[in-house]
């Protein structure tokens, strides 16, 4: 409603986003009130939402509030460790949760998400890139079998003998199972030559089937996937950049011996086409055209609701600080090479995104 001098008087700006203007100040909103805010959005207008906290336990929150209103729409948007060394870069759980939002916003699914600055400042596949390693297999498709067996493992998953968990797959005759990170039950496709003769999903533990199912999607079990035809190029970069470090260590063999022995194992495992756990120690040397951030992932009609951009922005400049000064002392024991500071977009990226 606005009142007869124009002044707008209804608490939601519902009126202002249907005539496209933006951005929007909404005052007055406190964080009890957000969850309120974004379900009666979504209820009224029937978009992908995003709420950008400034920090998780804010983030936590409204996305618990969220739920109890709806859970099956709401998704937490997590952030993942940076890691220097060379063990994973962040839980498996962390990157299946982060990227069953992506799946089910590529899928143009009418979902909130909620996330805080420090998660969206990770760098991931773009949307474009994410959809085209994604393969959907429907009932009576003509497949070839071997070409199903290497987009799993092109994406990520790890053959086993019989699934245990996400990111898995096995195969038994012409049977396929599979469990991708958008889905809290795994797929079973049975193959009658080479036609896909059903889809189902099951119960892991059991083994029986649940429901069937007209398609699946087999979608990326990892944040970022180095395509084949970059793999020398990726591994020539780093080579290179290695080389000029180590030239320059100055007759300090034990900084030139660490860095030659850590990053060498990296090379190799890149021009070999296997999967590198620490994609932070990958993505520096991987052409920027492939990569975006999950605001890339929103329909074009989505809302983007901001709470306190002000403390937002000062929590993105917190979060590039502590990073440096992690970055700063790492590199100087020789575990990184310069382009490693640019593991994490600039904030003003991310900005020009929104």
């Amino acid at each position: 409603d606005r009142d007869v001098t124009g002044v707008q008087t209804c608490a939601l700006p519902i009126w202002d986003l249907n005539a496209k203007i933006s951005p929007i100040s909404v005052h007055g909103i406190g964080i009890e009130n957000i969850g309120h805010l974004a379900y009666v959005l979504r209820e009224e207008m029937d978009r992908q939402i995003l709420i950008i906290a400034s920090n998780e336990i804010k983030a936590k929150r409204i996305y618990e509030d969220l739920r109890n209103f709806e859970s099956s729409y709401v998704e937490f948007f997590p952030s993942r460790e940076v890691v220097f060394y060379d063990i994973e870069a962040s839980s498996y759980e962390t990157m299946h949760n982060r990227i069953n939002v992506q799946s089910r916003l590529v899928k143009e699914e009418k979902i909130v998400v909620v996330t805080y600055i420090e998660a969206l400042l990770s760098k991931i596949l773009k949307k474009e890139q994410f959809k085209e390693y994604t393969v959907e297999i429907s009932f009576g498709d003509t497949v070839d079998f071997y070409n199903i067996l290497n987009s799993f493992v092109a994406n990520g998953y790890e053959r086993v003998a019989t699934i245990e968990g996400v990111g898995q797959f096995s195969v038994r005759g012409g049977i396929i199972d599979f469990f991708p990170p958008y889905s809290p039950n795994p797929y079973r496709i049975e193959l009658f030559d080479d036609e896909v003769d059903s889809i189902r999903t099951f119960d892991i533990e059991s083994q029986r089937s649940i429901e069937n199912v007209s398609s699946v999607l087999i979608t990326p079990t990892r944040e970022i996937v180095i395509p084949k035809e970059l793999n020398e190029a990726v591994a020539g970069e780093m080579e290179k950049e290695l080389n000029s470090v180590i030239a320059k260590t100055k007759g300090n063999d034990e900084v030139a011996n660490r860095l030659e022995e850590k990053f060498t194992k990296y090379i190799e495992t890149i021009r070999e086409g296997l999967t590198v756990s620490n994609v932070d120690m990958v993505t520096p040397y991987i052409s920027k055209e492939y990569f975006g951030c999950l605001i890339g992932y929103l329909a074009k009609e989505s809302i983007v609701l901001i709470d306190e951009p002000t403390r937002v922005e000062e929590d993105a400049r917190r979060v590039w600080k502590e990073f440096r000064f992690k970055f700063d002392d790492v590199y100087e024991n020789g575990e990184l090479l310069p382009r490693h500071q640019n593991i994490y977009f600039d904030y003003n990226v991310l900005v020009n995104e929104i």
